[in-house]
């Protein structure tokens, strides 16, 4: 199912990216949406990101057409702060699209050197790149998957510091 993101958000710089499809599996009705705030130093107002399903010949939309979130601008300070910094470089990604057909892409907010190894699912690595940023707030990186067989396969980043996230990815 095909849907529009708007509202005064920004898609890739208020939240993580959303793609504009999503799978509802089969004999169901609804599906849900996860839409992660990216952390920011700036001071904003309450935001709005609006998803509205777009109509397509292949399904029927029924009387829920759109959603609204509000994102709301919070101040951390003090010991609870969980913003990277260089003492404690936290990390969060995104992958896109997913499926992918031939280049794997992913967000990512002050992501020191670190290295990106795909897995099939026997945990057999398949390839692996190096890649580093210096720039602060969100970046892109990309992999190329194209030679890959269609399959699940997962997609680990390695920081180097003992920090790794792993994120499943379906090849087409």
């Amino acid at each position: 199912v095909k849907y529009s993101v708007g509202g005064t958000a920004t898609n890739r710089a208020d939240f993580y990216f959303l793609n504009g499809l999503t799978i509802i599996p089969a004999n169901a009705t609804t599906t849900n949406f996860k839409l992660t705030a990216r952390h920011d130093s700036l001071a904003e107002p309450t935001e709005t990101a609006v998803l509205n399903l777009t109509a397509a010949p292949n399904y029927t939309i029924g009387n829920a057409t759109a959603a609204t979130v509000n994102i709301q601008n919070i101040n951390f300070s003090g010991e609870n702060d969980e913003r990277a910094t260089a003492e404690n470089p936290k990390f969060e990604i995104e992958i896109f699209p997913n499926p992918v057909g031939d280049v794997l892409f992913f967000d990512f907010e002050k992501l020191p050197p670190a290295v990106a190894r795909v897995f099939d699912l026997t945990g057999k690595l398949m390839f692996e790149k190096s890649f580093s940023t210096e720039n602060q707030g969100v970046a892109t990186e990309s992999l190329q998957v194209g030679d890959l067989p269609g399959g699940v396969y997962f997609l680990e980043i390695d920081c180097g510091n003992g920090e790794k996230l792993a994120e499943k990815f379906l090849k087409k």
